[in-house]
């Protein structure tokens, strides 16, 4: 159930970035191209669209497992010891999510109490461009969670198995793990 909010929340925030990405991009070159001049404030608020997508994007690369990673010792490793290791890496990537979202909080928190804005968007606050960074660790660290919670299950046998067949363990998190 988390994993499907999880992922409609990513969806819409990191869609609706794009769309606006490409709307602005594409509005910037034809005003550029067409009457010589474009608006100014386009080319930052597009860094921000661009780096909002990047640390949302943290959450959906840990949803489809797809970060970098030196895959070697896995290969290598027997099932027991794999399935161990994969365990102590979502832990260790949970409390490093989760050390980064209370550090980046602090971080937007004090730009706040700064009143800092942007100096070229007409005072646009910037703990809100900041706030993607304690979203984006927040994200990632829940499904962290969610692969650590369903490595630990028992496996559930499938629904048509026969008694001679070996349950398989549900090592996806499409839908995720119920928190």
């Amino acid at each position: 159930m988390l994993g499907r909010i999880l992922g409609k929340v990513e969806y819409i925030i990191l869609a609706t970035l794009m769309l606006v990405t490409t709307a602005l991009l594409f509005t910037n070159v034809a005003l550029r191209y067409f009457f010589g001049s474009s608006l100014f404030w386009v080319e930052e608020v597009l860094r921000y669209c661009i780096v909002w997508i990047t640390f949302i994007g943290i959450s959906t690369c840990a949803k489809e497992n797809s970060h970098i990673s030196l895959d070697i010792l896995m290969m290598v490793l027997p099932k027991k010891p794999k399935a161990y290791l994969k365990r102590v890496v979502h832990a260790v990537t949970f409390f490093a999510s989760v050390a980064i979202c209370y550090l980046s909080a602090r971080f937007v928190i004090s730009t706040y109490q700064a009143g800092q804005v942007s100096a070229t968007i007409g005072g646009f606050p910037m703990y809100i461009v900041y706030s993607c960074l304690p979203l984006g660790f927040l994200l990632s660290s829940l499904r962290s969670l969610q692969y650590i919670i369903a490595g630990t299950r028992p496996p559930q046998p499938p629904a048509n198995s026969s008694s001679h067949s070996q349950p398989q363990p549900n090592t996806s998190i499409e839908g995720g793990p119920a928190l």
